[in-house]
């Protein structure tokens, strides 16, 4: 294994951060608009490294309980209890290239983005995980680090008509487990 870095993204990563998102997840996920729009808070998108050459990206971008709501088709309500009155973040994506599989590259990831979110103030993180032929890819990495299940929501991403997913060959029809995790360490309880 080679050596891993991770690094805060910049704009000079936008195409390698969209052509990984056109392979692994599908064409229209990852636009220069959404680029930019989860540019705004250093620290909460990352790329990381392996010898130097782009191995994969995170984002945690941080929400509203409406906006978390709505992302996630959860109620409102449910947002409330488990964020309290801290602020929460969304992890939006986490893709790795293949190649780099079974390199502990989420977990590098996952680690840096939660402890600069911690030390933000952000108290929970919530996730939707795509769920395709009766796979979770991330769901180990979100154990790994104590997320909770809390639902699955079925088309999660249909809406998004511009994004046009490699599972479905079109519209995502492809579920989403809903997870989050109280990242605050103030002893927040975990609701499930």
């Amino acid at each position: 294994m080679g050596n891993i870095t991770v690094h805060n993204t910049t704009p000079d990563d936008f195409e390698q951060i969209r052509d990984l998102c056109d392979e692994r997840y599908g064409e229209g996920y990852f636009t220069k608009d959404v680029f930019e729009h989860y540019s705004g808070v250093p620290g909460l998108f990352i790329t990381a490294r392996i010898d130097g050459e782009f191995a994969g990206f995170a984002i945690f971008h941080p929400a509203d309980g409406q906006e978390i709501a709505r992302y996630m088709k959860m109620p409102i309500e449910d947002v409330s209890r488990i964020s309290g009155d801290k602020p929460a973040v969304i992890l939006k994506s986490l893709a790795i290239h293949k190649r780099y599989e079974k390199m502990g590259l989420p977990s590098a990831m996952m680690e840096r983005l939660i402890a600069a979110a911690r030390k933000m103030g952000y108290g929970t993180v919530f996730s939707a995980a795509w769920i395709y032929d009766g796979k979770m890819p991330i769901e180990r990495v979100f154990r790994r680090f104590g997320f909770v299940s809390l639902y699955i929501r079925h088309n999660l991403w249909y809406d998004d008509e511009n994004y046009r997913c490699v599972v479905c060959g079109g519209r995502c029809r492809c579920d989403g487990m809903i997870f989050y995790k109280n990242i605050s360490g103030d002893g927040v309880k975990d609701y499930a």
